[in-house]
């Protein structure tokens, strides 16, 4: 299998069919898709220690890609350019743009194919071989601030993998994401 999808999921049942909607799309269906329930809201640290701890047994694709419950899909064919990528390049990180509302297309130009910055990049703007997403998840664990994706990515960096950048905006965040936290979604 090419890809596990992981999404952490939060009383957002509209963001969560919107989700799975985009992966039902796909025109190559060649991934799984792993749900993180969280139904007594325990919040943001504890949905990342449960990719800490949860998700790496779950995995079975080559390449992770986390796609919360308040955000998906634009590109129709986001897994079949992530097969291409991995065939052609064989890369340990793929880096991919989106568009996140009010922070505009991310990663943003400052840091398109160099170094992640705090604040200028985002969970949607990686696909990372499975074993190497395993290895280094754990530094969510460690992480005391709203910088813990950035902390993932700056982690993955400081190693010597193979990098290729596909410049695709794939993802957007929902409308009531914000600043990564989402909202509860009413439910009438």
């Amino acid at each position: 299998m090419l890809l596990s999808i992981i999404t952490r999921c939060y009383r957002r049942p509209v963001g969560l069919r919107r989700c799975k909607l985009s992966l039902a799309l796909q025109i190559d269906q060649d991934f799984e898709h792993i749900l993180l329930v969280d139904d007594v809201g325990i919040g943001f640290r504890a949905a990342d220690a449960r990719l800490v701890t949860d998700a790496p047994a779950l995995i079975n694709g080559d390449y992770v890609y986390v796609l919360d419950d308040d955000n998906f899909l634009i590109d129709n064919s986001f897994v079949a350019r992530i097969h291409w990528f991995a065939q052609e390049y064989d890369p340990d990180i793929i880096m991919v743009k989106s568009d996140n509302g009010r922070q505009g297309i991310l990663p943003t130009p400052e840091v398109w194919r160099r170094r992640p910055i705090r604040c200028h990049n985002d969970p949607l703007n990686s696909v990372v071989r499975s074993e190497i997403w395993k290895r280094h998840i754990g530094i969510l664990a460690t992480c005391q601030d709203d910088a813990r994706d950035s902390a993932l990515l700056t982690e993955l960096f400081n190693h010597d993998y193979s990098i290729r950048w596909l410049d695709k905006v794939v993802a957007m965040s929902g409308p009531l994401a914000g600043r990564g936290y989402g909202r509860i979604e009413e439910i009438v």
